[in-house]
């Protein structure tokens, strides 16, 4: 609405957590609540304030049609915007930028040119209790996944013994799991450092974390994420934004409906990048139950999707 209309959208810093939860990043501009009490009072319109809790629900405003793209990016489709907007809006700060060296100096990151691949694991209040929303995938799976990727489907391939895994994840007691994944398939887990147990309305402590986390996970290689959790997702556009939307990636799941689409079951439409579009993806085929949608040979990636609705793409970019 903002980019559309011209106007400078604000943050609503009142809302309780918002400005905690969003300080590990650059404001969105120099423009404060101040500036829109004055031009409200004054009678302008200069200003949009956002005030993320009261949105109506993504899926009402058909979002994932495109409901949220401004018009004059309406052709690159809704997945190119959505992965533009969160790389502005998560601009780490100067504070954040030396925290995410030392944090990944902490945990061993390689500094002499080993390739680092992904893997985030998230379960907790996802996979348990009345907050239930799927079920617990074994690491097993997360591994077998991505080291299939990056031996046969990425390019170039990565073919090392051992294999080097920034393992993200909000369970603290993943350590045992992890190093019997790690013995069986030879992976080298980073230092796995669980983000802090989240209480619901309290953010100290563990904000920093957090955008480490997702900061982190968006600059390895290869990447197996779930990505109906905002951490996978955030950290998947990150990295399709610095990529240029061709990367290797493996999703656990469809992901939630506030998150862009790959694809529409049933007619092989597109609710993400549009299709041969100059800033899109090289998406080219989908691939459902065995049986393709589409197929273009001029394009670079495919697009699998799998019968329990996990999409996955390698790209030759």
């Amino acid at each position: 609405k903002c980019v559309e209309q011209r106007r400078v959208c604000v943050l609503n810093t009142n809302q309780a957590g918002t400005a905690e939860m969003l300080s590990p990043f650059e404001p969105w501009s120099s423009c404060t609540m101040e500036h829109v009490r004055k031009a409200k009072k004054e009678g302008g319109d200069r200003y949009v304030l956002y005030e993320p809790k009261s949105l109506p629900d993504m899926a009402v405003v058909d979002a994932i049609k495109g409901g949220l793209v401004p018009k004059q990016y309406a052709s690159r489709g809704y997945f190119w915007w959505k992965a533009q907007e969160m790389t502005y809006a998560l601009r780490p700060t100067s504070d954040t930028k030396k925290a995410l060296k030392e944090h990944k100096a902490a945990i061993g990151w390689p500094t002499d040119g080993t390739r680092v691949h992904g893997m985030q694991v998230r379960r907790t209040d996802k996979v348990e209790g009345k907050l239930k929303e799927a079920e617990k995938v074994p690491i097993e799976e997360y591994a077998q996944r991505l080291i299939d990727m990056a031996e046969t489907m990425h390019i170039p391939a990565d073919d090392s013994a051992s294999k080097t895994v920034l393992l993200v994840t909000d369970d603290q007691k993943i350590q045992a799991e992890a190093k019997q994944v790690a013995k069986k398939h030879n992976l080298h887990f980073l230092k796995i450092a669980p983000a802090p147990k989240r209480t619901i309305g309290q953010f100290k402590g563990r904000v920093l974390k957090d955008a480490l986390d997702v900061l982190a996970l968006s600059e390895t290689e290869v990447i197996v994420f779930t990505y109906s959790s905002g951490f996978g997702a955030l950290a998947f556009l990150l990295k399709l934004a610095r990529e240029g939307y061709c990367t290797s990636w493996y999703s656990m799941d469809q992901g939630k409906r506030e998150w862009p689409r790959w694809a529409i079951f049933g007619n092989g439409g597109y609710t993400g990048v549009k299709k041969g579009s100059k800033w899109a993806s090289d998406l080219c085929q989908i691939n459902y139950a065995g049986t393709p949608f589409e197929e273009d040979p001029a394009y670079h990636c495919t697009l699998e999707v799998t019968s329990k609705r996990m999409l996955a793409s390698s790209c030759k970019c």
